[in-house]
């Protein structure tokens, strides 16, 4: 069936004919460092474009993206905890995702994306809930 972005999404959420955000994104894919602030992150996939967002939320049933910035200490604070959860077994079939908004050109304005931490859950590709903390950025 068609895909829609559930309550809570900010302007420009909305899915594509695909699914995900397609189309939407810009394509800087310029971003190369990872913070330290994701270390131990073995299952967790650190997204370095709006593409890669897109195509991970299109081919997984279930999706958890964690959209943070390394000046956020909340941010920076919980990074283990998510790397935590995604090694816990019970959560293996949920994709763990984060990325980097300071690294990634318009992410926040296509996932709109108004403070940080913000978290995104997609299930089968629909936006399912949306959290966000009350760090404006």
């Amino acid at each position: 069936g068609g895909a829609g972005a559930g309550a809570g999404a900010g302007a420009g959420a909305g899915a594509g004919g695909m699914g995900g955000f397609g189309g939407m994104g810009a394509s800087n894919t310029s971003a190369t460092n990872t913070s330290s602030a994701s270390s131990g992150t073995g299952d967790v996939t650190e997204a370095k474009s709006i593409e890669e967002v897109n195509r991970i939320v299109e081919n997984n049933r279930a999706v958890i993206v964690d959209f943070w910035h390394p000046g956020c200490g909340p941010c920076v604070r919980f990074a283990p905890t998510y790397s935590s959860m995604a090694s816990i077994s019970t959560y293996k079939p949920i994709k763990f995702v984060k990325i980097n908004i300071s690294q990634v050109q318009g992410a926040s304005q296509v996932f709109g994306i108004r403070a940080f931490p913000t978290f995104i859950v997609f299930s089968d590709v629909r936006l399912l809930r949306m959290t966000k903390a009350q760090i404006p950025i």
